[in-house]
């Protein structure tokens, strides 16, 4: 059994055996037991002791070209512990009970596959998932279980936010109630995981997609500085202070352009009047978040860079650094004045949602 460096198994009716490996054009994978005539093709040959210990058995592998397409569907054994994903052509259709799950990509490609018995079921000719479909879409077959139980965590939480999965090298699944996005692992959209997975392995980050751009999420809890709690100032005083800006995303969100980077523009309404609340993170923000959510809101971050143009306060930028919050960094939630304060009295200090 071949399991390293294998996308999934495929398994023809005739009882043929390949390996897909890479992308949509590249060979796969042959292995038979049968020693090829000679030739000039590069034949791979390994051994194994025999069950019965009379000695070795050998297998060949050698590189081939990628099966056909027929229109036909694929049954999808997800990879388990013991076993890589196996991939069967000729299953039947989908049943019409069958649920479905929708499949995107960042370009908008779009396409839907079909749950049945922890299976799943794709055409072979599928653009993203079938036979020659990107390398993302092969390794969401592969590892569907862990993708599926990302999708029930975000029908759980409903709170807008993707859950991720990382492919092992092979891209990112974006994960929402019955929908997947698969990303390539040299795409924008992929940057933010990997920062935050790099950072710390064991944590599953959350993504919010804004104009085009994926923010990385953090829903820590902040315990507020009693000292400086609802200040009134112009977003402009804000700004100049020291601490790391979040502006309630919903208040300024007609107001956020993201470009190159991406950039909050000047379009921002520096001589708002707003109210400034610090905090301190209590939970351990490994990467810092481009969206920090605390008590039912988000909180996009920003931070202060000089332009060539003279304007009454610094540009506010996105800022994507890969620096942790320090221990007793502070953080600024902004909003609009008049608007509920972060915490109020009758809410418990430290316990941020």
């Amino acid at each position: 059994m071949l399991t390293d460096g294998v996308l999934y198994e495929l398994r023809t009716p005739d009882g043929q055996t390949l390996y897909r490996m890479a992308g949509s054009d590249a060979p796969w994978l042959s292995i038979t037991g049968q020693e090829p005539p000679t030739g000039d093709n590069l034949v791979f040959r390994g051994g194994a002791p025999k069950s019965d210990g009379s000695g070795p058995a050998f297998f060949y592998g050698k590189l081939v070209h990628g099966p056909d397409q027929s229109g036909r569907w694929l049954d999808v054994s997800p990879v388990t512990t013991s076993h890589t994903a196996v991939v069967r052509t000729g299953s039947p259709p989908p049943n019409p009970g069958d649920s479905s799950l929708r499949v995107t990509t960042p370009a908008g490609k779009t396409t839907t596959a079909y749950e049945q018995n922890g299976h799943l079921l794709v055409r072979d000719d599928d653009p993203i998932l079938g036979l020659h479909g990107s390398p993302e879409g092969a390794a969401m077959l592969r590892d569907f279980t862990r993708i599926n139980g990302a999708m029930r965590d975000a029908a759980r939480a409903r709170d807008g936010y993707l859950r991720t999965v990382v492919l092992d090298g092979d891209g990112v699944a974006l994960v929402g109630p019955g929908t997947v996005t698969l990303v390539p692992p040299d795409h924008p959209w992929a940057s933010p995981v990997q920062r935050a997975v790099g950072s710390h392995p064991y944590q599953a980050p959350l993504i919010l997609i804004e104009s085009g751009q994926a923010l990385l999420v953090d829903k820590g809890a902040l315990t507020p500085v009693e000292s400086f709690q609802g200040r009134s100032m112009s977003l402009a005083d804000a700004f100049r202070m020291s601490g790391q800006v979040y502006v309630n995303y919903e208040a300024f969100r007609s107001t956020l352009a993201f470009e190159d980077g991406p950039i909050i523009t000047s379009t921002l309404p520096l001589d708002t009047k707003v109210t400034v609340s610090a905090f301190v993170a209590t939970s351990s923000a490994h990467v810092r978040p481009d969206v920090w959510v605390h008590h039912g809101a988000a909180w996009i971050r920003a931070s202060t860079a000089t332009t060539s143009i003279s304007t009454p306060a610094p540009t506010p930028t996105l800022n994507w650094t890969v620096e942790p919050l320090a221990s007793g960094d502070q953080i600024l939630l902004v909003s609009p004045a008049g608007a509920v304060s972060p915490v109020s009295a009758s809410e418990s200090v430290g316990h941020g949602q």
